[in-house]
């Protein structure tokens, strides 16, 4: 999936906006754009992992070219330390997610 500058802008909206805390974004963007579950969670995570005070079209292009997917992770000190991982590995750290999600 690419994630585009719509994808991020509207997340950066949503944020100002403080109508969710950006964990919940999630339902926002998949209705929004029309994405599976899987996409939209790819998305936010993405989003999250890239976040700053750079321009949308900068961080758009860091998430796309990673191309194995970025975990935004915190060192012991506090300091956000990004943890790049195989995007199968995130699948399926999405896939377990969705999985405890839907336990009773």
């Amino acid at each position: 999936m690419t994630i585009t500058e719509a994808h991020f802008k509207y997340l950066d909206d949503l944020r100002e906006s403080g109508e969710t805390n950006m964990f919940g974004a999630g339902s926002y963007v998949q209705s929004k754009f029309f994405l599976d579950r899987m996409d939209t969670r790819y998305v936010v995570t993405q989003w999250m992992a890239t976040f700053s005070d750079k321009p949308v079209d900068e961080r758009v292009k860091a998430a796309n070219e990673a191309g194995i997917g970025v975990i935004a992770g915190v060192d012991r000190y506090g300091e956000n330390m990004p943890t790049q991982m195989s995007a199968a590995l995130i699948r399926s750290v999405i896939e377990w997610v969705d999985f405890v999600e839907d336990l009773p």
